[in-house]
């Protein structure tokens, strides 16, 4: 994808639910492994923190909403720990402390929502180099819908039929 001529930029995920334990309370929340350097290229995430840096990539590190981190008790060098199911059905544990606060202008992300270093979500997902989507931003003079046509078309050489490349707006109206 790095090498079409029609990408501009792209930003591998992993999005993912999972409860978060600190002193013996359970909270639920939505999880998004995303590699930091390609996310800052795709949106500016860094306009996102309102306390604190961006996690590093390779490193326990998170970003969590403030809505979250309020409801929590927690600020930026606390730790929690994640408890969900990986990719195989099997139960694992991590803990991440918190380099930044982030505050969206969409309200129900502030409430629920993480971002950890994918390479961390790929390792404590048992994930290998998997991701669960990547989102891509054409070069101008592109078609989305004609570029997503083509990406299934090379999907298929590629011997990846049972993956689809679809457009923002026909994925979710929250976007």
């Amino acid at each position: 994808l790095d090498e079409m001529e029609e990408v501009a930029t792209l930003s591998p995920r992993i999005k993912f639910p999972t409860a978060l334990y600190k002193e013996g309370n359970t909270y639920r929340a939505q999880g998004q492994g995303v590699d930091f350097q390609r996310e800052s290229e795709y949106q500016q995430l860094e306009r996102c923190v309102v306390k604190g840096r961006l996690p590093q990539n390779g490193k326990n590190e998170v970003l969590v909403a403030t809505g979250l981190a309020k409801e929590m008790g927690l600020d930026i060098g606390d730790n929690f720990t994640l408890l969900t199911q990986t990719r195989g059905r099997g139960m694992n544990a991590i803990t991440f402390k918190i380099t930044g606060l982030s505050h969206y202008d969409f309200d129900g992300l502030n409430s629920s929502f993480f971002q950890a270093p994918i390479d961390r979500i790929q390792y404590f997902l048992r994930m290998d180099a998997s991701v669960s989507e990547v989102l891509i931003k054409l070069n101008n003079g592109y078609s989305a819908e004609e570029f997503a046509a083509q990406l299934n078309s090379q999907m298929a050489e590629w011997g990846r039929p049972q993956l689809e490349a679809r457009m923002w707006t026909d994925i979710s109206q929250t976007y």
